[in-house]
């Protein structure tokens, strides 16, 4: 089944990438939109997540794990290894939350052990989080 995808304010890396791992298809064009989102600092997994970390010029995380982070995300966009990249999103929430002092909730199995009924998207909660005034060193 081929997955339509919105790239508009809705878009969610979380959603899209779930739905590939569970093997949904998309047409060329749309991979290469996803190419183009995931190679570019602001609408990579990692900008797209929350504008309230530092960064540098082009929006590139001052955060060395998370760096490294977005650019294995990106690789693994590039070369459609949709369940590293959905893993490697996972990974982009948790420390994100960790570097905003926020407490993340699992929207995928894998990220907790625990039953956890649905929340608000990780990257709902990481917009909200730009209404506070200070990160967490």
């Amino acid at each position: 089944m081929e997955m339509i995808i919105k790239f508009d304010k809705t878009f969610d890396w979380f959603d899209v990438l779930e739905g590939l791992a569970q093997g949904k298809t998309i047409n060329e064009r749309t991979f290469t939109a996803l190419h183009q989102r995931a190679s570019d600092w602001p609408t990579c997994a990692c900008g797209q997540l929350c504008k309230k970390l530092s960064s540098e010029y082009d929006g590139i995380p001052k955060d060395n794990q998370l760096r490294l982070l977005g650019v294995k995300f990106s690789q693994y966009v590039s070369s459609k290894q949709w369940i590293k990249a959905l893993e490697c999103f996972n990974k982009i929430e948790q420390r994100s939350a960790e570097l905003l002092g926020l407490k993340l909730v699992p929207r995928h199995p894998k990220q907790s052990k625990q039953k956890v009924s649905p929340g608000k998207p990780f990257a709902v909660q990481m917009i909200n989080a730009s209404d506070f005034a200070q990160q967490r060193a």
